[in-house]
């Protein structure tokens, strides 16, 4: 579950059977982060592959 860019929190967590466990609180507002900070290679390799294609204007792994 990942997007990189703009991300919105959701309004309100529910379970599998779709029934509201609690409202969060940062209702819908948007939040942007132009990095990903993460050691899981998950991530790291999709951001790899971004650079890979040209997309990036810099990059760095701390994590290497």
């Amino acid at each position: 579950e990942s997007c990189f860019g703009f991300l919105r929190y959701p309004e309100e967590i529910r379970d599998t059977a779709g029934v509201k466990i609690m409202n969060t609180p940062w209702g819908q507002r948007w939040r942007f982060s132009d990095f990903v900070q993460t050691a899981d290679p998950r991530y790291r390799k999709i951001v790899q592959m971004f650079a890979d294609a040209g997309y990036l204007a810099e990059e760095s792994d701390e994590y290497a």
